[in-house]
């Protein structure tokens, strides 16, 4: 018989509780489990890992300096996520749960509202610096640029810095946005249609993984753009060059289980 006052949590609640993390002590172990993580994978040159470690443990030591408070409310939750030039710790509320057909993991949740609580930036290299991390040439990093490959690439003056973090590239596109107020006119002459929007997203097709999808937006209005990857690669070349313009990669927020 269930004492009165008590409860019964719902199968969505009891999941949620036990997948998601919500004191700084969970945050904490479940990143010690992404560091073990990192260190066991042979997919990092060993000058990378090194450098991704080393930006770890600067995240850890700022978690573990900061007072989080301990979530009780049903849709907050911690969660971190590691983009291409930083680390960093979100406050997340959720909404629209599902579960999977097991009933003991969460197959989708609608994030409502997000918050960066910590940012740890990485360090940036020169074209030099990243081709010896990757153990490749100069050149091929130069090539990498050029076809815009290299998303959070940034040039200061004639040169070019890379974050640390940032991986070879793969065949694979990331969905990435674009945004910008005002774009150079050598960015315009040669992609006159950006003059019609402020933001451009491009992703790959989910069936034909071989398409690039571009899409221009201006406020409530959007427009697809269809180019071959050749121009998508110049397009996005003209765009990490131009001052102004804010690049998001949308990455995956990390939140490993742990035995709670």
């Amino acid at each position: 018989m269930m004492k009165v006052g008590v409860r019964m949590l719902s199968d969505i609640e009891r999941v949620f509780r036990k997948t998601e993390l919500f004191s700084k002590e969970e945050v904490l172990k479940s990143f010690d489990m992404m560091i073990e993580f990192i260190n066991n994978d042979d997919g990092y040159t060993e000058k990378m890992k090194a450098k991704k470690l080393e930006l770890c443990h600067k995240f850890k030591k700022a978690i573990e300096g900061a007072v989080l408070p301990i979530l009780k409310e049903d849709c907050w939750f911690y969660g971190y996520v590691f983009n291409r030039d930083s680390i960093e710790l979100h406050l997340l509320c959720c909404s629209d749960i599902e579960l999977e057909d097991d009933g003991e993991s969460i197959s989708s949740m609608t994030i409502d509202e997000e918050k960066v609580l910590i940012s740890i930036k990485c360090e940036y290299l020169s074209i030099e610096q990243y081709a010896e991390m990757q153990n490749v040439t100069p050149n091929t990093v130069k090539k990498w640029i050029h076809n815009g490959k290299l998303h959070y690439a940034k040039k200061i003056e004639d040169n070019w810095l890379i974050p640390a973090l940032s991986n070879r590239p793969t065949r694979s596109h990331p969905l990435v946005y674009y945004y910008w107020d005002k774009l150079p006119e050598e960015a315009t002459n040669k992609f006159p249609f950006l003059l019609m929007g402020t933001c451009l997203s491009i992703h790959q097709d989910w069936d034909n993984k071989n398409k690039l999808e571009c899409t221009l937006t201006d406020g409530g209005s959007s427009f697809d753009i269809e180019l071959d990857k050749q121009e998508i690669g110049q397009l996005e070349f003209a765009l990490i060059s131009s001052d102004g313009v804010r690049v998001d990669v949308m990455e995956a927020i990390c939140m490993p289980l742990i035995d709670k």
